[in-house]
Formats: C-alpha cells, structure tokens, sequence
C-alpha cells in the first residue's frame, strides 16, 4: 500500500512522462513538417510531377523534381541578395571580384598525353563561359603561372592547368588551353576519315586566361555546371547509359553526390557546336529533334528541370521577364563544373555487343554497386521506392512486346504468353508494350511490381534495368544478326546486345536465349524451365 508520498512521487513521475511524451510528439510532428517542407515545399509537387509525365500531359517540359525546387528555394534564401540575371531559369548574381582565379582538379590521366585525353576527367573551380562567343575558359592565377615556369622536367601533376606536351615533356609554350577531356561518350565507329567520324571531334578543353573581364555572372554555389557531348541522345538506351551513367559517374567521381541524393544542383549544358558525328544529335535534322524531345522527357530522371536545359547555341541569359542580358565581356562562371565522359560509358571502345569477340574486355566488371546506385538514384528522382517490397502471395511475369524498331526484334511474345499462363496459372502473367506506357508508368510498374521480365535486346529492355533486387530478367538475342560496323556487314554470328551491362548488373538474374528458336516447343520448353526455377530460387530466398 503506498502512503501520500508515494502516491505525489507516482504523480510526479506520471506527470514528467506526459510531459516528455508531449514535448517527443511535438518534435516528431516539427521534424515531420520541416523535412515535408524542406524535401517537398508544396504537397501537390508530386502528383503535378507524376501528371506532367502521364500521357497525353501539355508541358512534359514544365515538370520538376520536388527535391529539386526545395534545393533552389533554399539557395536563393541563403545567398541573401536577389539574382541579377537567369541563366537558363538558374539564378546569376553579378559580381566584380578582382582576385577571381581557376583551379582543376583531373583523374584516369595516363602518362600519354596525346591519348591521356580520352581517359580523363576534371572538376573544374570556376570555369567561365562567354555566353557572345560560346568559349569555356579558366583564368590562370599568378601561382600556376609560377609553377609552370619553374617545374622541373618529368614533374606530373593532377592539377595542371596547362597541358602537357608529351613528345618533349614540358608545357608547351604556345599551348593556351587547360587539359583537355573527351566532352562525350567515346563511339567506336568514330574511328575513321569519314566526314562523319573523327574521335578527335569530342577532345574539348577550356582556354587559358590571365584575367577576367571586370564584371562577370556567377552561379550559386550549389550548382555544377556540366558541359557534355551527346553520343546519341535520339536513343533512349545510348541516352541512359552512353550520357547520363557518365554523368552521374563525373557526379559521383568528384563527391557532387550524397548516398545517392542530390546534394547540388545539376545545370547541363550539351555542347552542339563540335563537328558532326555518325549517330550524334547534329546529323541530320530527325536526330536533332529526337535529341531535344528525348532530354525533355527524360531528364527528370537525373533530378534535372528540362527547362534549365539547353544546347549551347541555344543557351538564354536573361532578367527572368525574357529580355536578353547576353553581352560581350561578360561571361557566365561557376564555381563548381566537371567535364570528361570519353570512357564513362557503359561499353567503352567495344560496340554494344554488335560481334562479341573473345578479344573483347569486359568493361562493367565489378561496376555492379554503382549500376544498382545509378538505378536507385533515377527512381528516386522520380518519387518511387528504390527498394520496394515485393508482393509475396503472387508471383509477377512481364513480357514486353514489340519492344524494337528492328524486324529481327519485333516480337508479339503472344507463344510466350500462352506457354506462361498454361504452366504458370497462380502466376500473373502480363503482357505489355512498355513503348505506349508513360515514363513514369514504365518505371513504377517495372520497378515496384514485377519479379520476371521478358523482352527481346536492345533499346526497348532499357526498362529492365530498373527492375527490383533479385528480378529475373530473360532477354532474347539476334543469333545470326552480328554486324561488322567496319566492313558494314553481317557476320552471321550472334548479336547479343548491351550483355556487358546486363551480366554485371548484379542486383538482377540475367538469362539469354536465342531468337530464332524462341517459338518452337523446344524454345518455349526451356522457357518454361527456366522460368521455374526462377520462381523456385525466389521462394529459397524468401524462407
């Protein structure tokens, strides 16, 4: 039996515990707010996102990551002064700071620098653009100038300004440009004399300067500035993997990213004025427009506002009413910028699997973390789960239908249909042609519900690439479609594309079975099979 006492001690304890309890729910619901606010400033973000990218939407160029908007709101609130300028609808601020100076910073250079190139890429402090004339520049400070006049012979460093001449090992005396980088994805088929080939085309590198004009724009501190080179943007699968798995790789390479999130602000600029090449944005006119509807549409996926998008003869530095500011000797600069994707790619110098040679190397091997990165980083962009929790109750195959241009690959997958729904009948089994669905769509349904996925290669299973850890993905191969891009004729062997990528993609199950055995009853037996013990390994991993 407890006295008063007790009973005032019991009391007082139960009164301390509401208390901390009140004051634990009232930080709960702040923390709650604040980061719905912070990560989400308007509640209709999300669904407007998801509307722009439904089909049939007016203004896919009008969508916007929310994480994005909540980043620039907080940018312009901490620089504590209205921008001056936009530059491409990102805020400017006009300044005239006299001890203005570059540095660079450049990984993968060899000890051969008229090949180093190719390899290399660099961040950039401070790279300048004059907006009249669409020169990159960085402006030399007197201690790399002194540095270069006293360097001694062999002395290699990651951080030159100037390039090196590699026949006499010295700075160059006439050389006026900082290291120069592969702008683009390097093409294989670029190798030639043709008017439209010339790897040298994408080498690109930022003039040297001793001073800067006496007023120049400066982007926030929190946007990188990423001039690039589309390797053939018109296509959706060299778009993801041949432009922005190298993007994302530069991001990640100089710590512009945070686990996967955005932690700046990502300004890209593709450089439209190098000249032409087989496959690129400006070789023809369906290219160019292929080009600019394929960023509009996709860019969400890296977190980028298609309307801070532009070619760079096509750049708009304005008041943000439309009236142009764009004036001599008065460039745009950023504090952060990175260029150099020549061997970022997913492929390298090899040709997507066109005529797999045993000479080949394997260039994704051990790339598998940072594929499942790139992949959750994407769906992210696009509010989905990077890791979602399948459903366990029903087992999900998709087949993928008329999933390529090409004759070869064009598959109704109506025999796979009917042999899954006979041997599968608790299974869903769906057939889909993914091409007609929205971006959004396309992801949700093969990133968050589906265990199996069933298409042919090439373009059209680039949305396999999104599906869940431990998906099982069986694509059909062209068995006697091999294609020597040099000769520019069939080999009769196999042609087995993006298999680098796929088989060392390692979050997925990737099986390949020929083409032109795909509807025979021995095709659809193995199929059959195959699929089986999927579903048997799915349900090991689940007890």
């Amino acid at each position: 039996m407890m006295n008063g006492h007790h009973v005032r001690m019991a009391a007082g304890r139960r009164n301390a515990n509401t208390a901390i309890a009140i004051i634990a729910s009232l930080f709960s619901a702040f923390q709650f707010l604040f980061v719905h606010w912070y990560c989400f400033p308007d509640a209709n973000d999300v669904n407007t996102f998801r509307a722009a990218l439904a089909p049939g939407s007016s203004s896919v160029a009008s969508t916007q990551s929310a994480v994005q908007t909540s980043r620039r709101k907080g940018s312009l609130e901490s620089s504590g002064r209205n921008p001056e300028a936009f530059f491409n609808n990102v805020p400017v601020f006009l300044q005239t700071d006299n001890n203005f100076h570059s540095n660079i910073h450049c990984v993968g250079s060899t000890p051969f620098e008229e090949t180093s190139w190719i390899h290399r890429s660099c961040h950039y402090t401070h790279l300048c653009l004059d907006p009249t004339s669409h020169e990159f520049f960085v402006v030399q400070s007197s201690s790399s100038q002194q540095l270069q006049q006293q360097r001694p012979k062999g002395v290699m460093l990651s951080t030159d300004l100037l390039e090196r001449n590699d026949r006499a090992d010295v700075i160059h005396p006439v050389n006026i440009t900082s290291p120069a980088v592969a702008l683009g994805g390097i093409n294989p088929r670029w190798n030639g004399t043709n008017f439209n080939q010339g790897v040298h085309k994408v080498r690109w590198a930022p003039k040297i300067r001793h001073d800067l004009p006496s007023s120049y724009y400066l982007l926030d501190d929190n946007v990188v500035l990423l001039p690039f080179h589309s390797f053939a943007g018109h296509n959706v699968g060299h778009l993801l993997w041949d432009d922005f798995l190298p993007i994302f790789t530069l991001l990640q390479i100089f710590g512009f990213l945070d686990e996967n999130s955005m932690a700046y602000q990502i300004l890209l600029l593709r450089d439209d004025t190098l000249p032409v090449l087989y496959a690129s944005c400006e070789i023809r006119r369906n290219k160019h427009v292929g080009c600019h509807d394929n960023f509009v549409k996709f860019l969400p996926v890296m977190g980028v506002d298609p309307n801070t998008f532009s070619t760079l003869t096509e750049l708009r530095l304005d008041d943000g009413r439309g009236h142009s500011l764009v004036q001599p000797n008065v460039p745009i600069c950023a504090k952060h910028a990175a260029a150099g994707m020549g061997l970022l790619t997913d492929h390298g110098w090899s040709d997507h699997g066109w005529e797999p040679a045993p000479t080949d190397t394997v260039h994704n091997l051990g790339r598998g973390p940072q594929l499942f990165q790139f992949r959750n980083f994407m769906l992210q962009n696009m509010g989905l789960d990077a890791q979602p929790a399948l459903q366990q109750s029903q087992f999900h195959i998709l087949l993928n239908a008329h999933s390529s241009r090409d004759r070869e690959r064009d598959k109704t997958m109506q025999e796979q249909l009917q042999a899954l729904t006979a041997a599968f009948p608790t299974a869903k089994v769906s057939l889909v042609e993914l091409k007609k669905y929205s971006l959004l769509d396309q992801l949700e349904l093969v990133s968050q519900r589906t265990n199996i996925f069933i298409s042919t290669c090439g373009g059209g299973s680039m949305s396999a690439f999104f599906l869940p850890r431990g998906a099982a993905l069986i694509l059909y191969y062209a068995d006697q479609s091999g294609f020597n891009f040099e000769r520019f004729a069939l080999t009769g062997g196999p042609a087995i594309l993006d298999w680098d990528l796929f088989n060392n993609a390692g979050y997925l199950r990737v099986h390949w079975l020929p083409i032109s055995g795909m509807n025979s009853p021995e095709g659809l037996d193995t199929l059959v099979s195959l699929v089986k013990q999927e579903m048997d390994a799915a349900i090991s991993d689940m007890i």
